[in-house]
């Protein structure tokens, strides 16, 4: 059902289910994440043409979907909902595909289905739910003031910014529009909603910056701007179980973090599969053992190539993950060996396993 492509540090699933799911019926499988360019996953898909879905914004997942596109080998793009996400897989794939526009004009892509996902979305009717991301943007800053308090947080926040040195489109930000507009930009899921949270999404964005900010040492300032950023598009990752009648559920993470996790056991939310694609390439930050027991898996993937994250002396996948899931035996598998102290802990995965329903190229 499942071939994982080695991309190095990166992303790149393709789900062929055949059971008669929507994925099997449109003749185009489902391929979660494209890697990052090096890997060259449009070269290695058998498939002619794949449905796509980008769970976040990152390189090491989406560096492969220009050249995806270049080929003419995308069905339908699925997208996280959520700004900054939209603008900046729009982005990137300007840069990479030389599109002459300056502003996100999806009309560019032409012939290529386009549909923003959330909460509560169902890719497939029967089989593929979305868990995350929240539509609401208070779910990514919690404790931080609704609405009707937010326009006098946004210039104190961008006041204080300010002060510490940042050159910001204060005007801009104060009144800001989404440059994604939904009259003729052909991608489902603009509407109404998206553009009153847009503007919320990006003061409280910067309010959040701006008390982080206000406790660190001035000449860290950039390095905890880029962090806050990618903090922010971890968040709005997206997170989906797929239920397959034969086989059971298997969880997909992309690089959600802690907080995403939390969010959903406070909610009620049944994460409990059979199959974990671990976050974040086995980083600590993006999971802990009450998300573990949660999931409560047989098998666990982790795609990585023993990448430092930050400042972290310890490559990803984190000592604290390896234990967690070596304690709870599940039986767990490396798209590259793991090394720590120069020393090779565990083996990577190659071939097909756990009787053919996973493969590793």
């Amino acid at each position: 059902m499942l071939t994982v492509y080695n991309v190095g540090q990166g992303d790149a699933f393709l789900v062929e289910p055949n059971c008669g799911c929507h994925f099997d019926q449109l003749d185009a499988p489902l391929l979660v994440d494209t890697g990052p360019p090096g890997a060259q996953v449009a070269r290695r898909l058998s498939s002619q043409e794949v449905t796509v879905l980008i769970t976040h914004s990152h390189e090491d997942h989406i560096g492969g979907l220009p050249a995806l596109i270049r080929a003419g080998k995308i069905a339908c793009l699925f997208m996280p909902w959520y700004l900054p996400e939209v603008t900046a897989i729009y982005k990137y794939i300007r840069s990479h595909c030389l599109i002459p526009i300056g502003r996100p004009d999806w009309t560019k892509m032409a012939g290529i289905r386009k549909i923003l996902v959330s909460e509560g979305d169902r890719m497939c009717p029967e089989h593929i739910t979305v868990m995350n991301p929240p539509k609401d943007p208070y779910c990514y800053f919690r404790g931080y003031p609704r609405r009707e308090e937010t326009n006098n947080n946004i210039l104190r926040a961008l006041d204080e910014l300010t002060e510490l040195g940042m050159d910001l489109p204060t005007k801009e930000i104060v009144n800001y529009e989404t440059p994604i507009h939904s009259e003729g930009a052909e991608v489902e899921g603009l509407n109404e909603e998206y553009m009153a949270h847009a503007r919320t999404f990006v003061h409280n964005f910067f309010i959040t910056l701006s008390d982080r900010a206000a406790h660190i040492p001035h000449d860290s300032l950039p390095y905890y701007v880029d962090l806050h950023m990618a903090l922010t598009a971890n968040q709005a990752s997206v997170v989906f179980e797929y239920r397959h009648p034969n086989l059971g559920k298997w969880l997909f993470t992309g690089d959600a973090d802690e907080t995403v996790f939390e969010r959903l056991i406070a909610s009620g939310t049944d994460l409990s599969a059979r199959f974990f694609k671990v976050p974040h390439h086995g980083s600590r930050e993006n999971m802990s053992r009450r998300t573990l027991e949660a999931v409560n898996p047989e098998v666990a993937i982790i795609s990585h190539k023993n990448r430092r994250f930050g400042r972290s002396l310890d490559a990803h996948p984190h000592h604290e993950v390896i234990d967690m899931l070596d304690q709870r035996g599940i039986r767990t598998y490396y798209t590259n060996p793991v090394i720590k102290e120069g020393i090779t802990i565990k083996n990577m995965a190659t071939g097909a396993q756990e009787n053919g329903i996973i493969k590793f190229v």
